[in-house]
């Protein structure tokens, strides 16, 4: 037997949040001035060294725009970079016509999630809302994940809302953005321990050093 085929499967790497986009002001208002570094196009191209040069076998594409146009660019990109495995979009889940809109992308193999920016929505309870709810539930149907984007303030209201879909698998993005800058653990520890008990949420480790 070839000495290839009695070595040890490895696990790939793969990272799990990555942004892509053109820039522009009008389509990126949550790219203030202070970040200046970012206020540029950012592709798979600028990606894939980076990625070999980490030893990291893959990536996932986020959506960073709430829009449907969004989430068809980023499956695109996905089909045309065999290094992303997959991509979480966007769908208007408070709509009537989310499953449209989910069915339009759900057959896509790399579509693995959508995601909404619950942390810019004004009333700290959207996720709350009954019509958002509907729209969650429809996304295990097509064995989609839904990523929760939030900052420390919403993890109570975060627990309610994972509580309503038991059966759904959610993943906690930048591990609920504490306030580290200020060395603060606290309610952050305690609520995200509590959390931490639903076994369908799992939590990305990413967005510590911004």
């Amino acid at each position: 037997m070839p000495d290839a085929a009695r070595e040890p499967l490895r696990a790939r790497k793969i990272d799990t949040h990555q942004h892509f986009w053109k820039y522009n002001a009008e389509e990126y208002p949550w790219i203030s001035a202070n970040m200046c570094k970012l206020r540029r196009d950012f592709l798979p191209s600028n990606l894939a060294d980076e990625l070999r040069a980490a030893g990291i076998d893959a990536a996932v594409s986020v959506q960073a725009r709430q829009t449907l146009e969004e989430t068809a660019w980023l499956l695109e990109l996905a089909d045309q970079h065999e290094f992303l495995a997959g991509v979480v979009g966007w769908a208007p889940l408070i709509e009537a016509g989310v499953e449209a809109a989910i069915e339009r992308f759900a057959s896509h193999p790399k579509l693995k999630g959508v995601r909404h920016v619950l942390q810019d929505e004004p009333d700290g309870d959207y996720m709350l809302r009954a019509d958002f709810n509907q729209g969650i539930a429809r996304l295990r149907a097509h064995a989609l994940v839904y990523d929760i984007l939030i900052f420390e303030r919403h993890l109570p209201q975060t627990i309610q809302f994972v509580d309503r879909h038991p059966h759904q698998i959610f993943l906690l993005d930048h591990i609920a953005k504490p306030r580290i800058k200020d060395g603060s653990l606290s309610p952050w520890r305690s609520r995200m321990m509590e959390l931490a008990k639903r076994e369908n949420v799992w939590c990305k480790l990413s967005g510590m050093v911004t």
